[in-house]
């Protein structure tokens, strides 16, 4: 196992002055040996952080975000993470590299137990020394529509591979209002992206160019044989996804994002699947994080999400816990009205659109005869051996 005293932590992007202790505290108290790098900008006072807490801090200038949508309510922030943390892996002086952000806290150091962990590969996809860990939550699957989009809060490897995961140039300004065609499958499913590429992608995208991996351009969102073919090799072969129980950390402004991305993300189970069929037929399965049912029948729609069981039954399926999520809303919609409480309508309603737009997902799938077909080799992989 990799000895803490090889590891650098950096911690990157903006400063929460609420918050930034504890994320200190916490790397320091997991990996009191590590030493640890904090990246982030120019023109704030950081007196008021314990020097004791970090051992460099690095300051850059803040490239800023752009639009991602067109009524600019959401940012690619992109350019920012680049630069803040390529800054701090510049100033590492260790072998091994952990990358988090400025609003996650250490909770235990488990994840070195994974490192190294899984040594059958597939060398013509294989781009690093040792495959890095990465946080599943965030994590796209290419076979429900998101191709090459591993995740970018946690990141843990050699240092090498970690800073050429880093290496992307500044967004190009004629990417940033990109016409997008997208396939017919897809354009009644997303609202209008700006971007030629979500950040998630043009990073794995800018680290396969570095690379110098020779690979056919891949449309956002784009759902194909190739398209899910390539990313589960590139992804199974560079990374392990992991939950964050597992990883060890919690995000303190965003607690819920590993369940935000429940229906669309990978696991690590599922991870374990594509490793079992791209790499290892004898990996024996472990199940580390069963999930948590949040309605009745949401378990078993995500083992059939995790499995690519693309069937007649599973429209039907999403119905049912569609129609759950809208009765659970309704309950606690009436229960805040009657204690005149604020009812939360966001975090509420996010499941609720999130399986809406599977729903038709799923539904458009099935009436491609075509698409069915080329993907049939990666469905039902908890079938396949």
């Amino acid at each position: 196992m990799v000895n803490p005293k090889e590891i650098s932590v950096v911690i990157q992007g903006a400063v929460d002055f609420s918050i930034i202790d504890p994320v200190l505290q916490s790397v320091r108290t997991v990996l009191p040996e590590a030493e640890v790098v904090l990246s982030t900008w120019e023109g704030v006072d950081y007196t008021p952080i314990n020097p004791l807490y970090y051992d460099k801090l690095v300051l850059s200038p803040d490239p800023g975000g752009f639009p991602l949508v067109a009524d600019g309510s959401v940012l690619n922030n992109v350019d920012r993470q680049v630069r803040s943390t390529a800054a701090g892996i510049a100033q590492v002086t260790r072998p091994y590299c952990l990358k988090i952000r400025t609003d996650m806290v250490l909770t235990h150091a488990n994840f070195l137990n994974y490192f190294d962990k899984y040594r059958a590969y597939q060398e013509e996809y294989r781009l690093v020394k040792s495959r890095m860990l990465n946080n599943a939550s965030g994590t796209g699957d290419p076979f429900w529509n998101l191709p090459l989009h591993p995740a970018d809060f946690f990141l843990f490897g050699y240092t090498e591979d970690v800073k050429a995961f880093f290496s992307a140039c500044p967004y190009p300004e004629a990417d940033k209002q990109y016409q997008h065609t997208y396939p017919a499958i897809l354009t009644q499913l997303f609202p209008p992206v700006l971007n030629k590429q979500l950040p998630e992608t043009y990073l794995f995208t800018s680290f396969l160019k570095f690379k110098k991996f020779q690979f056919d351009e891949i449309a956002q969102y784009e759902l194909s044989a190739n398209s899910v073919a390539i990313s589960y090799a590139l992804l199974v072969n560079n990374f392990v996804f992991l939950s964050s129980k597992q990883l060890g950390y919690q995000q303190l402004k965003n607690p819920d994002h590993e369940h935000a991305n429940y229906f669309r993300s990978f696991t690590n189970l599922k991870w374990q699947r594509i490793y079992q069929v791209f790499c290892n037929p004898s990996h024996r399965l472990i199940d580390e994080e069963p999930p948590e049912a949040l309605v009745p029948f949401c378990g078993v729609l995500y083992k059939a999400l995790i499995n690519n069981s693309l069937n007649w039954q599973l429209p039907w399926l999403i119905k049912l816990v569609l129609l759950l999520l809208r009765a659970k809303a309704r309950r606690h919609e009436k229960r805040c009205i009657r204690k005149k409480m604020i009812f939360p309508q966001g975090s509420q309603l996010r499941d609720i659109i999130r399986v809406e737009l599977l729903q038709k997902m799923v539904s458009l799938m099935l009436a491609d005869k075509l698409l069915l077909k080329a993907l049939t080799p990666f469905m039902n992989l908890d079938k396949q051996r």
